[in-house]
Order: C-alpha cells, then structure tokens, then sequence
C-alpha cells in the first residue's frame, strides 16, 4: 500500500485484478471486429479500407484522449474515471450493434475508444495508489497482459458468436461484459484516500503543472515513444513478413506472430516480481530499452531456422518491460495523487507511437525492403537507452 494513502483499501489485489479485468473488456472491445470484418463488410455493404476504419477512428480517439484523461482521472479520481471508460464502451457498443448504418457504426467506434483513452491512463494510476514503490512491480506486470489476454479472448469468441451474419453478438456481449465489470468495480474497487487528490495549486498540494515539469516524466515518456513505435510497426508488419519472405501460410503465420505477446503474458509479471526483490526498476527498464530494437531488428534478419529463437526471445526480453516502464512514471512525478498525469504521458506516447510507427515503418518498407527497415529500427533504440538513463526513479 502507498504511503501517500490515509486509510489502507481493503483488498488491493483484489482491486488490482478487478482493474485488469476491466482493462481486458476493453480491450476485447478495441479488437472485436478483426476476425469477422469480412462478415460486417458483407453485412454493411463497405470495402476493406472503409471496414478497417472501425479499428482506426477507435484508436485516433484513445490518442486524443490520453493527455486530457490524465486531467480527468485526477478531478474524478481512478476508480470513477475507470467506470466512466466502462460506460463508454457499454454506450458505444450497444449503439452500435442497434445501427445498420456504417457512418453510425463508426461514430460508437469512436465513443468505445474514448474508453480506452480513460482506463489505460486511470487503471495504473489506481494501481500505483495501491501499492508502494516497492511492491507494485508485480502487479502492474500482470496487469499490463490484459491486452493480449484481450485480444485472445476476443479473436475465438468473436467467430463462434457470428454465426452467419449474427457479428453485432459481440458488440451485445461487450456489452454486458462491461456492464458487470461496472458493477464490480463499483461495489468492491473502492479508492483510498490519498494526500492531494484533486486538490490544485491553492491548497499547496501538487498540482498537474508540477508533473508536467518533470524531466524524468518527459524522458520516460520518449523512451517509450522509441519502444511503441517499433513495436507497432513489428506487430503490424510481422504476419505479413512471414508470409511473403518465408512463404508460410496465413495460419502459420499468424501463430508464430502470437508467440511474442504469449510469453509476455509470462515475462510481464516476472520481470515485475523481480524488479520488486531487487528494487532496481530503472536498470531493469534499461535492459529492455537496450534490447528491444536488436531483438526485433533480428527478427528481420536472421534466416528461417532461427526464427522462432528471435520470437522467444522477443517474448521473454522485450514484452516484460513496459510493465515496469508503467510502474516507473509514476515515481517520477512529485506525489502519487499526479499518478493519472504520468500514464497520461505514457498513453500519449504510446498511442502516438502506435499512430506513427506503421506508417513511416512502412513507407521505409515499400521503398527499402524489410532487412534495411529492421536496420533503421535500431536507432530508435539507441535514443530510448538515451532518455531512460536521464530518467531518475524516486
């Protein structure tokens, strides 16, 4: 428990793991019309560039969304900004799947990413109000699978639900899901107080100038800029690289693509846990930033037989470190009442990072092929180690 609260919370694992389990909703929500677009696109009467517009407009929402919802989760505290993004999800879904209209469809798209916006910022904050420094190692790295928990969820239950042209089941059963996360975060994720919390300048508490000041918030929010932009552009590109340089089938292909996002879902929690017992956050934060762009560049480069190694090793190296990037920014800001404002920063960089990588990745691709682009990912690596030595943990 931080030491920042007045009165200890009742069961922060519990609470902890009702907050990734919100998270895991949304997430089924950002990812639950990829299996089945060619069902919508049938059903609706659109092309593939208009139907891939469903996960665009989700995602450009959660981006200008990131830094207000810092501002938000701390005038409404974590627990009411995370029922807030549950409501958004709620909202759009089920207009969404009343509609026949595409246009209409994509506005409810832009109404769940809103959610996205708000729990990716206040789900850690509320974490790291939870626990101390000291501790929260292991519980921001299991919550930090929940998108890969997420999208695995979503990717087997949305075909068996859109049995001939039933897709909107989804949308009804996203729905619901978060209906009952509302409820269960309502009655049993109940906040602390903490020191400052939603207090401004004129108490003489911390105020979100006084975050925003922070060197180290700016520089682990960069680091994280370099690593999101790689690791967008590698998520984005990697079954398709697989299929066109190795001739593998799509389904083959978009096995071994899982195999990185499986194993953080292992990594994660463990490099957390690590990081608790060592207490050293920032040396493990600069392994990972010192590793990823190899490993990933290495992926591009290495010959068939050693691929599956680079994928292992982008799982177990690489996807456990974010977590304690997220576990980190909140130490860099002068109390943890500002926590909402440094994963606002995080959020921000992460979804520019996830706005920008696959299209100047990809641009680098068309007009140099894939091993020149795995070379130029390099030098974003050598910025991220860069910022995240300038970034000092409290």
């Amino acid at each position: 428990m931080s030491e920042s609260t007045n009165k200890k919370a009742s069961n922060p694992w519990i609470t902890s793991i009702l907050l990734t389990l919100a998270a895991t909703v949304v997430a089924m929500a950002q990812n639950k019309p990829v299996t089945i677009l060619p069902i919508i696109m049938e059903f609706l009467n659109v092309d593939i560039a208009k139907a891939g517009l469903m996960m665009s407009v989700f995602a450009l929402s959660g981006l200008l969304l990131a830094l207000p919802a810092g501002y938000i989760c701390q005038k409404l505290s974590p627990n009411k900004t995370i029922l807030l993004a549950l409501l958004f999800v709620a909202v759009g879904s089920v207009f969404g799947a009343l509609t026949n209209s595409f246009s209409i469809l994509l506005f409810t798209r832009f109404i769940e990413g809103a959610g996205m916006g708000l729990v990716i910022v206040a789900a850690p904050a509320f974490i790291s109000i939870l626990f101390s420094p000291d501790e929260i190692g292991k519980p921001m790295g299991i919550f930090s699978v929940y998108m890969t928990v997420g999208t695995v969820l979503i990717f087997n239950l949305a075909p068996a639900l859109a049995k001939g042209s039933a897709w909107k089941a989804s949308w009804w059963l996203i729905a619901a899901a978060s209906a009952v996360m509302i409820a269960l975060v309502q009655f049993f994720a109940k906040m602390p107080e903490v020191d400052g919390a939603g207090e401004g300048e004129e108490s003489g508490q911390p105020s979100m100038k006084d975050a925003l000041k922070s060197k180290s918030l700016w520089m682990i929010g960069l680091a994280y800029f370099m690593f999101a932009t790689t690791l967008f552009y590698a998520n984005t590109y990697l079954p398709t690289y697989l299929q066109k340089v190795f001739q593998m089938e799509a389904q083959k292909a978009s096995l071994l693509a899982t195999i990185p996002a499986l194993l953080g879902v292992v990594s994660a929690p463990l490099y957390g846990t690590i990081a608790d017992k060592m207490k050293a956050k920032k040396k493990i934060m600069l392994f990972g930033l010192l590793v990823f762009a190899p490993v990933m560049a290495g992926v591009l480069l290495v010959p068939e037989s050693m691929l599956v190694v680079m994928l292992v090793l982008w799982g177990l190296l690489v996807m456990g470190f974010p977590a304690i990037i997220m576990a980190s920014a909140p130490e860099t800001v002068p109390s943890v009442a500002l926590a909402g404002i440094a994963m606002a920063i995080l959020a921000f960089f992460q979804n520019l990072g996830g706005f920008i990588g696959p299209a100047v990745y990809g641009n680098i691709l068309a007009s140099q092929g894939w091993a020149t682009t795995g070379i130029f990912l390099v030098p974003l690596g050598i910025l991220a180690v860069i910022f995240g030595a300038q970034v000092k943990i409290k």
